[in-house]
């Protein structure tokens, strides 16, 4: 048992083609990982000679984050050398070889490693530690059956590998689905139950919408026009429709002069770049002539390529034009009107238009309808959400 060492000189020697040296990164348990394998050359190998690899050598990583990692060199091997970081096993009893491997990959050596480390940051294993270990060896015979049970079992994980690659995606693709689904019974009112004696929200607008006989009509001037159309599902007794002008401050993007961008001034976003799941990210732009501003916490809505992704800004910066901002008024949440507006992507991308990318504009968003629960009950729906999609992110 022994380990190598790095030449003098570092890479600096290294050499196109040569003797290959083995280095920790190129050792795994399936095998030498030869992509990236660099050479030294001969004269270095022979002044190296007790850390040439031969076949049936068994190479251990001893050192760093993939201390334990260990390979069986092949019959057929030609030759090599490694370097500090790899020991090498070379057995009495080549016959032993593929045993030992395995039991130097299982988790029982493993956990000796990790006892027996040594060092100021405890990352490796010397020769005279790992030459103490107690290893049980069976009968031959034994071995061999072990082996092939062994290898038995590998195959079928192996024949199983995509089939759970498979239930993976499916298990991904139902968390995305149970989450939408989360937010489409949140503003239904179908989450939570709802307390009757919560009263509705009554906001102040130019077109308030009226309930009577089981539909929808929106007064304009001194005429009422039935918006059933415009509605795609019932909503308690106690919630009221409301465009999203009537609820919020709908502000659209405008890009800055092209000479105003630097290093210093507002942060600004063109578009949805930085978004994240939720909360967006920093932008390196600066303005120092911003031209429409979103206030911290602002809902972001994404209405150009692509339409309907939305986040939430927490910190005031300036919006272009692939970007709106929208701001509750005192009858609804920002964070009740988040959850509705993200369950609307899909309408919103029906409704844009345009040649070169797809687009809404400040009209559009504005006549959207929003349902509105009395203020009260939103808290206990966001409440709601937030409790369902951390439990989802949990089984993920």
């Amino acid at each position: 048992m022994g380990s190598g060492s790095t030449p003098t000189g570092g890479k600096s020697i290294y050499v196109d083609s040569g003797i290959k040296f083995i280095r920790s990164q190129n050792v795994y348990n399936d095998g030498l990982k030869l992509q990236g394998i660099v050479h030294i050359p001969e004269e270095i190998n022979k002044k190296k000679s007790g850390s040439i690899v031969k076949p049936m050598d068994i190479l251990l990583n001893i050192t760093g984050g993939s201390i334990g990692r260990c390979t069986l060199i092949p019959d057929d091997f030609d030759i090599a050398n490694v370097n500090q970081h790899v020991m090498i096993i070379r057995l009495v009893d080549f016959n032993l070889r593929h045993y030992i491997h395995i039991l130097l990959c299982s988790n029982y050596i493993f956990k000796l490693m990790m006892d027996e480390q040594v060092g100021a940051t405890k990352e490796w294993l010397s020769a005279e530690k790992a030459a103490r270990f107690i290893l049980p060896i069976p009968p031959l015979r034994e071995q061999r059956n072990i082996i092939a049970k062994i290898n038995s079992i590998q195959a079928l994980i192996d024949d199983l590998s995509p089939l759970n690659e498979k239930i993976q995606s499916i298990n991904r693709n139902m968390n995305c689905e149970l989450k939408k689904s989360i937010l489409q019974h949140a503003i239904q009112g179908k989450l939570i139950p709802q307390d009757p004696s919560e009263q509705p929200v009554a906001i102040e607008c130019k077109n308030p919408i009226i309930r009577r006989d089981n539909s929808y009509y929106e007064v304009i001037g001194i005429d009422e026009v039935c918006i059933d159309d415009e509605i795609d599902y019932t909503i308690p007794y106690n919630w009221n429709w409301y465009r999203l002008s009537d609820v919020s401050e709908v502000i659209m993007g405008q890009s800055p002069p092209g000479e105003s961008y630097g290093v210093e001034g507002m942060e600004f976003h063109q578009g949805k770049t930085y978004f994240g799941d939720i909360i967006l990210s920093n932008s390196s732009i600066k303005t120092n002539n911003p031209k429409k501003i979103a206030k911290s916490r602002s809902i972001l809505l994404s209405v150009r390529a692509p339409v309907g992704p939305t986040n939430i800004t927490p910190r005031t910066i300036c919006i272009g034009r692939g970007l709106c901002s929208i701001n509750s008024n005192a009858g609804c949440t920002n964070e009740y009107l988040f959850i509705v507006l993200r369950t609307m992507s899909t309408h919103m991308v029906n409704d844009s238009t345009g040649s070169t990318f797809n687009a809404i504009n400040g009209n559009q968003i504005k006549k959207y309808l929003i349902p509105i629960p009395p203020l009260s009950e939103q808290h206990r729906i966001v409440s709601k959400v937030k409790e369902l999609q951390s439990l989802l992110d949990t089984l993920e």
